[in-house]
């Protein structure tokens, strides 16, 4: 009788003792943004001694709290899509399920996302100026005098890769985040900005829960290879080193040909071959291929002649067969496969790297599947809409001088207007003097979510003003020193196939990415 006793009660009293609150509804009901930071009130009663309020999973700020009202702030990072919420009061809690929907670029794609996939390409020009604050000030016009030029990107002028992640269980958002450039996940609503300073919590990362994956796995998203289309790329590369590098001097500088360089399944290198003609999937070599060889890069040599200074330029990869003077690529695009170390899928790239022309744009890829020695073929995406920004002009050009900006004035950006599904726009500054494990750190960071059709964005003065000065100087050993800024303007293009796990969304990306400086008054 004593034992049937206890288990009817409890050795401590109830936390909550009264009604406890009531939640009748949230407005907004819905809001755009994933960065957070959007006032949301909720209305029900009981509410007056409101201590906590979680939003998607997140503590949200609370600002005032009354008996039928409590208004909050949006916390960063809750994610797309309907979000319970949950305020919790000294006489109990109350939840409203599903009452706050957040709105992001691209949701409809990523509403089942299980497989995570992004393709990228970021151009970035050759060399710039910058400030040498040791040197009078009569050097220069602008009273900056700026040295010859800064080594910034490299004659490739950019790079492409891919990365992959399978979660287990939906992962919405995660596709948008493997590029690590221009995050869909911290974009304010489109046609506004966010700007984080050295102040502000840095912004969490998106949880994510590893699938299993089969040791065999693939998962490619690729198009038919054209090696004429990757010469052209090559001839359009050597053209920009001639007018944008300022040591290019045509009387002793010179390209190579396009040459092949094979590796073997080692991802050792055997050889190099002149190339003669390139067509569909067919490349012609001036003499016989390596037998055995694997994989290939296509390049050329840059050279500053009498053997001053030379450099070999990859501009595309591509597992192949070599049969005399003929290799056969397979398609261009990448080959996902997964690696056991990171946890990453990662493309199969000869020698691993991958070329400026191995990820094509204004073309369809297709997305196939393998595993378990399985392979399906899950369906077509679009390629991605080239990037072309068209103000400011000279962006991607050699300059003797870094791009300053006023911080005082209104700054506008342009591009080609396209089909994709966010132009993010950001200034970043870095603190060149304190070292960060990683890269440099990061001081401020001003964000922009862009409509990709209206093809225009303009930054107020007020918005700019947000920003620190960094005047891109150098030391005497020309060592970045002070306050550092660079644009980046990324157009991301979101699509979605169906597999028995759920979908693989593919972000394709591409993004442009130049230092500039920011100057308060000139």
């Amino acid at each position: 009788m004593l034992l049937l006793l206890a288990c009817g009660t409890s050795p401590y009293e109830d936390y909550w003792t009264g009604a406890g609150p009531t939640l009748s509804a949230v407005s907004p009901q819905a809001i755009e943004g994933l960065v957070g930071g959007q006032e949301v009130v909720l209305s029900g009663t009981g509410l007056s001694t409101a201590r906590t309020v979680v939003i998607g999973q997140r503590n949200a700020e609370i600002l005032s709290a009354t008996e039928g009202d409590v208004t909050v702030v949006v916390p960063q990072q809750v994610g797309p899509g309907a979000k319970d919420v949950v305020v919790v009061t000294d006489e109990g809690y109350a939840r409203a399920s599903d009452s706050l929907v957040v709105e992001g670029p691209a949701l409809a794609a990523q509403e089942n996302e299980a497989v995570s996939l992004s393709l990228y390409r970021i151009d970035c020009p050759i060399d710039v100026g910058y400030y040498m604050g040791f040197l009078d000030s009569a050097d220069s016009a602008f009273g900056y005098p700026y040295g010859s030029d800064l080594y910034w990107c490299g004659l490739e002028a950019g790079y492409v890769d891919a990365y992959g992640q399978i979660s287990l269980g939906a992962n919405v958002g995660f596709a948008g985040e493997l590029a690590y450039v221009g995050s869909l996940w911290s974009l304010p609503a489109a046609g506004e900005t966010h700007f984080r300073g050295p102040s502000d919590r840095p912004v969490p990362t998106i949880p994510f829960v590893y699938g299993p994956v089969a040791p065999d796995e693939t998962i490619a998203v690729t198009t038919p290879r054209d090696w004429q289309r990757d010469l052209d790329v090559q001839a359009a590369m050597a053209a920009d080193i001639e007018e944008n590098y300022y040591w290019y001097d045509e009387s002793h500088s010179e390209h190579g040909g396009p040459e092949a360089w094979f590796f073997g399944d080692d991802e050792c290198y055997i050889d190099a071959v002149d190339v003669s003609s390139g067509s569909g999937d067919t490349l012609t070599l001036a003499s016989a291929g390596p037998a055995g060889a694997t994989g290939m890069w296509l390049g050329f040599v840059e050279s500053e002649g009498d053997g001053a200074y030379t450099e070999e330029l990859v501009t595309a990869s591509a597992r192949i067969s070599v049969n005399g003077t003929s290799v056969i690529g397979e398609p261009s695009g990448a080959v996902m496969v997964y690696d056991d170390w990171s946890g990453f899928l990662l493309a199969d790239a000869p020698g691993y790297y991958m070329g400026r022309s191995d990820l094509p744009p204004g073309v369809d890829y297709t997305v196939t599947r393998s595993r378990l020695g399985l392979s399906e073929e899950l369906g077509e995406v679009p390629g991605i809409d080239e990037l072309v920004v068209t103000f400011p002009p000279n962006l991607m050009s050699n300059r003797r001088r870094p791009l300053d900006i006023q911080l005082d004035s209104e700054f506008r950006v342009d591009w080609e207007a396209g089909s994709g599904d966010a132009i993010v726009i950001e200034f970043i500054v870095y603190d060149t003097g304190i070292d960060d494990p990683n890269y440099m750190t990061e001081v401020a960071r001003l964000t922009a979510h862009a409509v990709d059709a209206d093809g225009s964005f303009v930054f107020s003065p007020e918005v700019l003003g947000q920003l620190p000065e960094a005047r891109q100087e150098v030391t005497e050993d020309y060592d970045l020193t002070g306050y550092w800024g660079e644009l980046t303007v990324t157009r991301h293009q979101l699509t979605a196939v169906s597999s028995s796990d759920g979908d693989i969304v593919i972000d394709m990306v591409h993004a442009v990415n130049a230092p500039v400086g920011l100057i308060s008054s000139f």
